[in-house]
């Protein structure tokens, strides 16, 4: 039962962090001028290792929430809870480019012609002339998100 308690705290806690971030940037954007917005999300800033941070924190919890359900034996759960998490902790990794530029790494050839940015991440991938990203996060993320509102 702590550990109920424990892990719902650590929600609480994490989602008040991201409200609050989410209300600075909102704040940075509207209120003062330009350039201190683009400073706060330039590539490597402070929003994108904020987005990775919070990524990985999501997937530690569900990797938690995983092994919760495991203890009980309801194993669609623990499917669905490490699902969750390989997603959260793909997300962040593509989100800093896998370490490209921590690491120092050159991106292949493939990455080099096909991605908006030269990095190796397929959040920026051009494939066909079509982004990858509108396709998953525009209309992809529409539809799933339209069935599970709907049912």
């Amino acid at each position: 039962m702590n550990n109920v308690k424990i892990i719902r705290g650590i929600e609480v806690l994490v989602s008040t962090a991201l409200i609050l971030i989410i209300s600075y940037a909102l704040y940075l954007r509207y209120l003062p001028d330009e350039e201190a917005f683009q400073q706060l999300v330039r590539e490597d800033g402070f929003v994108e290792y904020t987005t990775v941070f919070f990524l990985f924190l999501s997937s530690l919890v569900c990797i938690y929430r995983a092994f919760l359900y495991r203890a009980s034996g309801k194993y669609i759960g623990v499917l669905i809870w490490a699902l969750l998490a390989f997603l959260f902790f793909f997300a962040a990794g593509d989100e800093i480019s896998w370490g490209q530029r921590i690491f120092g790494i050159e991106s292949s050839d493939f990455f080099l012609t096909h991605n908006k940015q030269a990095e190796t991440n397929l959040h920026n991938l051009v494939v066909g002339g079509h982004s990858v990203n509108k396709i998953i996060f525009s209309s992809l993320l529409f539809v799933v998100m339209s069935i599970y509102f709907l049912f």
